[in-house]
């Protein structure tokens, strides 16, 4: 079981990052862990220095054990509350934050049988999406740029970057570029790309801020 924990360990750290080394002085934990809940997230967060490295994972939105791994290649593991405890406190003493999308362990990675993955689904045309999505995220990194600095405007375009990338897209300098998606895809490149705004400034102000810059865009403001 330690051997099977190390792996998935090892594994959500080269999982797919939402943002990955943001000061936990400058996190709010528990306001992070509502906002992936609220979301059914399944990953992890992690929080680490150079003395300790800890994992809370997540499997369908809720909040399951917290491996600690100290000195040793041996992790402690601890319930849900204790566990958070520790993460707060290791991010308190300025341990580094990141969120990894991944699935949650459960089976040993190296028993997966690739025979059991779903078969490959045709292409299916994408409609287009509701709302003009690269300028509207154009205006949000604008906006939070403006309002909380241009450290945490650069975490959210690293955030989108890597979101876009995903699905064939990108960003060339304050441009956004992606192929026709759909709303559903949006919907989850949006909440990628906030997940570091949210993390720092609260879910109200990224609210706030989609809807401002939706309604700048709208009236052409940009």
């Amino acid at each position: 079981m330690e051997t099977l924990r190390i792996q998935s360990f090892e594994a959500i750290q080269a999982g797919a990052a939402l943002f990955s080394g943001i000061s936990g002085d400058e996190v709010d934990l528990d306001l992070l862990v509502a906002y992936l809940t609220a979301r059914g997230f399944d990953g992890g967060v992690i929080v680490g220095d150079q003395e300790a490295d800890g994992v809370l994972w997540f499997q369908e939105g809720t909040p399951r054990e917290v491996w600690m791994f100290e000195a040793g290649d041996i992790p402690e593991v601890l319930l849900n509350g204790p566990g958070r405890d520790r993460l707060n406190a290791l991010a308190a003493r300025g341990g580094q934050v990141s969120v990894v999308a991944c699935e949650p362990p459960g089976v040993p990675f190296e028993f997966l049988d690739s025979g059991d993955e779903p078969e490959p689904q045709p292409a299916v045309a994408a409609e287009p999406p509701a709302h003009p999505w690269p300028a509207i995220l154009e205006q949000v990194a604008v906006r939070v740029a403006r309002s909380r600095g241009p450290r945490l405007s650069a975490q959210f375009a690293a955030a989108l970057n890597r979101a876009l990338e995903q699905h064939g897209g990108g960003m060339d300098g304050e441009r956004v570029h992606a192929p026709l998606l759909p709303e559903s895809t949006w919907r989850i490149i949006v909440e990628a790309a906030c997940a570091p705004v949210v993390a720092i400034a609260g879910r109200a102000f990224t609210d706030r801020t989609i809807a401002a810059s939706e309604r700048a865009v709208a009236d052409g403001e940009c």
